[in-house]
């Protein structure tokens, strides 16, 4: 599958600014869809999710204290609660595995209690159709890349 993420974070990175170098951000989108492939999550949604929280930003910081780029709370999702010594690409990955666990198998849910907590409202809603949007939107882009590679 490693095609696959390297194909769809191509395709995530020409998307966002084809103009601009984003060495780290390919590390990161990479990262991101290797972890979630082997957790079972789709790459595509995992990815979308990163870029929509941080823009695949590895040291993001949210008012919320939500850390890394899919913005994991340490407190609930790391050991001993502190984003120190956390792998926060892990953690968020194992954290939207009990998200789907909790709230699925839709994923608009999922991705709607992801961004609101225990209940989900319009805001996370749209959180939600943002998301999947994009991720569909790579998903093809990515499909696409691959189809072209002889």
């Amino acid at each position: 599958m490693s095609a696959y993420v390297l194909a769809l974070c191509l395709s995530v990175l020409e998307v966002a600014n084809p103009a601009k170098p984003h060495d780290r951000a390919m590390a990161v989108c990479y990262e991101v869809g290797e972890a979630a492939d082997r957790a079972g999550v789709p790459a595509e949604l995992a990815v979308a999710l990163a870029y929509t929280e941080s823009r695949l930003n590895p040291t993001a910081a949210s008012s919320r204290r939500a850390r890394g780029p899919l913005q994991v709370i340490p407190v609930w999702h790391c050991p001993r609660g502190k984003a120190r010594g956390c792998d926060l690409v892990q953690a968020g990955i194992q954290a939207l595995q009990r998200f789907e666990v909790k709230h699925g198998p839709a994923w608009a849910d999922v991705l709607c209690h992801w961004s609101q907590g225990n209940r989900c409202y319009s805001v996370g809603r749209r959180f939600a159709r943002i998301v999947l949007d994009r991720a569909e939107q790579y998903r093809h882009a990515a499909q696409l890349r691959m189809e072209a590679i002889p």
